[in-house]
């Protein structure tokens, strides 16, 4: 399973690499959504971990730009003021060991 993790915070980016990788994942870390449409074209990602409250483009945005490229990732949304009234954001709870 090849997971994108979108989180600004350096330290909680490679934290969840780290638990990602240990538990067999294929991980790719990018820390801003600008950044993160760069490792959209040509990659399949089964999953993006994303943090809605980031610098140069949110995630709110980097959300939006991808339901207007119609990829159907699940996306896990995370942070202190996630808008549940978007009705694409796929929200699920994630054990971390």
């Amino acid at each position: 399973m090849r997971v994108l993790v979108v989180e600004d915070a350096r330290d909680m980016n490679r934290l969840i690499e780290k638990t990602l990788k240990k538990a067999g994942y294929s991980v790719d870390c990018c820390f801003d959504g600008e950044e993160a449409l760069s490792y959209l074209p040509g990659a399949e990602y089964d999953a993006i971990l994303l943090d809605v409250m980031m610098p140069k483009l949110d995630g709110y945005t980097l959300l939006e730009r991808l339901r207007d490229r119609d990829m159907a990732v699940p996306v896990v949304a995370d942070g202190t003021n996630v808008d549940v009234g978007l009705a694409s954001v796929e929200f699920c709870l994630c054990h971390f060991e």
